[in-house]
């Protein structure tokens, strides 16, 4: 099936060159590109179970399912992708706006037990500092989610990077300054 500014190539998997990769989500994207009016340049489509990326997660994910692209993007034009996704149809979006590795995920997965759907999310990256000691946290924090404002508003969160901060310095998070 041909598309006007895509290839299928680019959506092959990284790791093994297999390519499983759904052309409803290509059609979409390429529905959403023509719109905008500006080029999309495919970072990450369909990734094989055994990708570094899917190998380390539990359950394998959306870009497994073929169902899944990271677009590189940055500024006005990410933020353009994000507010227009949903017209579309797409029903996951993660957004990385930090750093050089920008992109912006888009994925047409179906609700599951534990992948909710509509969503959106951001991938953060922290380093807390106190006192010139260096504690690196790498999480994924939700957005705009009902799971999210739970996560926010519970202890859970709070008490975690206690228990992180405790194990690594010795002391506990709501005492200390973090920068």
């Amino acid at each position: 099936m041909p598309w006007e500014n895509f290839k299928e190539e680019e959506f092959a998997c990284k790791h093994c060159g297999k390519n499983g990769i759904s052309h409803e989500l290509i059609n979409k994207l390429q529905s959403l590109r023509t719109e905008l009016g500006f080029p999309f340049i495919i970072t990450s489509g369909y990734r094989c179970e055994e990708h570094p990326i899917e190998a380390r997660k539990k359950t394998p994910g959306t870009h497994a399912e073929g169902l899944a692209a990271d677009v590189y993007v940055r500024g006005s034009k990410a933020l353009n992708i994000v507010s227009r996704a949903k017209d579309y149809g797409f029903t996951g979006v993660g957004v990385n706006q930090k750093g050089d590795a920008r992109f912006i995920h888009l994925d047409i997965s179906e609700e599951k037990q534990d992948r909710p759907r509509p969503h959106i999310w951001s991938y953060w990256w922290t380093t807390l500092f106190y006192f010139g000691t260096r504690l690196s946290l790498s999480f994924m924090f939700l957005l705009y989610t009902a799971s999210a404002q739970t996560l926010l508003m519970s202890k859970g969160l709070k008490y975690w990077l206690i228990k992180q901060e405790k194990k690594y310095l010795h002391a506990t998070l709501p005492n200390k300054t973090c920068i």
